[in-house]
């Protein structure tokens, strides 16, 4: 053969080798997958006779979205990238961590069993859930406190699903958290999580150690009349397989399927690009307009701090939530999110403060002192607080000598820790031992007491060198901001990290508490105030520093930093 020829044949095997090799690679990227998704009531795992197939259910290859027929079946294409098969979780169900399929070479048949899940979903498909990020930890060991807290209050409170947005973090996080709460060490819920930047780790790529762990790193699921969207951080420590056009295509493909009637919810690890209009795409003409689609909120983390702000152009929330391990770094205290969700997706913020094991104490009546208001009257100030249950009901009554003296009277709520009412003082109880007795109920049952003493004597006939003149609560808490007196006031600033406008600084009267004047502010006031040249300063967790008239509580000037 002349090597004319031969070059030919070279060529012509070569161009058919490689129309070969495109022709496999079609193939796969083409192949079928097939499979069904149904009720597994003896959650075997497997499809057995009369169990129920369920219709309309989306199922995704990471690209491609469909539904479930009638008999429950879907049938998906694939592609050339694709890692999972994965469902859109329909709200009343769960899986124990089973709503996706890592694809098996030589494997084209998934089926997705489901358990029902009706904890927390009210009947109009209002609901709760818990958010949590940037848990950090570097093992199971000195973190099983507050995944108790998380266990016990969604039991309590019948929580929809626990969501964590990320940093779990580290090759030691992600290996140990995914052992310290998981779907099936939940009773009645299911727990979410999405991919943070430290959650990108060292591989193949990026993600692979999160994926053959915690799964898929975008998908969505449904819990009453909401659609949830998780999806993934962009960039990190190592540089992700998925790209933002990855995200956006299966995104564009499974809100195909949502409809008008559902509110959307998204999470990811930070905050969107795009915080003006919220429109994720990848150019000008390629974006979806997710308030258009019902954006309701972007939950995230990342900056460890705890915000909730609304966009006046799209009203659309955005919430931080910082870690209920060990705080955030703007002094956040460890705590975690409940995020309540009504029929038409409105949200509403709870903070729950971690490691607070049931307490109760008064905290008026201390050293045996009995101190009154101008009214005659008993201040009964009492803290008391649980993690895992809120107080429903407080309620107190005075006794002596073993005897009831006043029957029970109910106490009011002021804050997050502080309940109140005021004890009527009675003439005939002068010169008598009495006891002040407070009983708390709290939502899962439990019951805690209190009780403190004193020896009633008219206040003109027992003089102390130190007593307590007057107690007043600024309907918020107070952290970190230590009050200030300035020409016969006291000042002070609090904390609202639920940002319902209960933050602001608070100008009281020395004398008596009496409040002279509130200037509302836009945040949290986690760090000290100051007073100089008749001028208040606080800043809060916004960057926003405030100068305000001490005499008249009048706004001279603001700056952000």
């Amino acid at each position: 053969m002349s090597v004319f020829k031969w070059l030919k044949v070279s060529r012509y095997m070569k161009y058919c080798m490689a129309i070969g090799l495109l022709g496999s690679m079609t193939l796969q990227a083409m192949a079928q997958y097939t499979g069904k998704v149904f009720v597994d009531e003896n959650r075997n795992g497997l499809l057995d006779e009369g169990e129920k197939r369920l219709h309309r259910v989306s199922v995704s290859d990471g690209l491609n979205v469909v539904q479930t027929d009638s008999n429950g079946a879907y049938q998906l294409p694939g592609h050339s990238r694709m890692h999972f098969l994965f469902i859109t979780t329909p709200s009343g169900y769960k899986t124990d961590n089973a709503y996706y399929y890592r694809i098996e070479n030589g494997r084209t048949e998934y089926d997705f069993p489901v358990y029902p899940c009706y904890g927390g979903i009210q009947a109009d498909g209002s609901h709760r859930f818990i958010h949590i990020s940037d848990t950090e930890i570097r093992g199971k060991e000195g973190n099983q406190a507050w995944v108790d807290n998380l266990r016990d209050y969604s039991a309590n409170e019948k929580i929809a699903f626990i969501v964590h947005t990320g940093d779990i973090c580290y090759e030691s996080g992600l290996n140990s958290h995914i052992g310290l709460l998981n779907t099936a060490l939940m009773e009645d819920t299911q727990i979410f999580y999405g991919i943070g930047n430290h959650d990108l780790v060292k591989g193949a790529y990026g993600e692979e150690l999160f994926e053959k762990l915690y799964g898929p790193v975008f998908y969505s699921f449904d819990v009453g009349n909401t659609h949830y969207i998780m999806t993934p951080m962009l960039h990190g420590d190592y540089l992700p397989e998925y790209t933002k056009e990855d995200v956006y295509r299966w995104m564009k493909n499974d809100l195909a399927y949502v409809g008008k009637e559902k509110s959307i919810i998204v999470f990811n690890h930070s905050l969107p690009e795009d915080t003006v209009a919220f429109k994720y795409g990848i150019s000008d003409t390629e974006y979806i307009d997710l308030p258009a689609m019902g954006l309701k909120a972007w939950l995230y983390g990342h900056w460890h701090v705890n915000h909730v702000h609304k966009h006046k152009v799209t009203g659309v929330y955005t919430i931080c939530t910082s870690t209920p391990a060990c705080g955030g770094i703007d002094h956040a205290p460890s705590a975690f999110r409940v995020l309540t969700v009504d029929t038409e997706g409105n949200v509403a913020s709870e903070f729950r403060y971690s490691y607070l094991s049931p307490s109760l104490h008064i905290v008026s009546l201390e050293n045996g002192q009995l101190p009154t208001l101008p009214s005659g009257k008993i201040p009964l100030s009492v803290n008391a607080y649980s993690t895992v249950s809120p107080i429903r009901s407080m309620r107190y009554w005075c006794e002596s000598e073993g005897k009831k003296v006043l029957s029970s009277n109910l106490l009011k709520r002021q804050s997050d820790f502080n309940w109140y009412a005021e004890i009527p003082l009675l003439s005939q109880w002068e010169h008598r031992q009495l006891t002040v007795i407070v009983e708390a109920f709290f939502n899962n049952g439990e019951v805690r007491r209190c009780r403190r003493s004193f020896f009633y004597e008219k206040p003109e006939r027992k003089q102390l060198p130190l007593r307590l003149s007057w107690i007043k609560n600024v309907g918020a808490s107070i952290f970190m901001s230590a009050p200030l007196v300035y020409r016969k006031r006291l000042f002070t600033a609090s904390v609202d990290d639920n940002e319902s406008g209960k933050a602001a600084v608070v100008c009281m009267d020395a004398q008596n508490g009496t409040v002279c004047w509130r200037y509302s502010l836009r945040g949290s006031v986690r760090s000290s105030i100051a007073i100089a040249d008749g001028l208040v300063f606080a800043q809060d967790v916004h960057g926003y520093i405030y100068a305000i008239q001490a005499e008249t509580g009048t706004l001279v000037w603001e700056k952000k930093n």
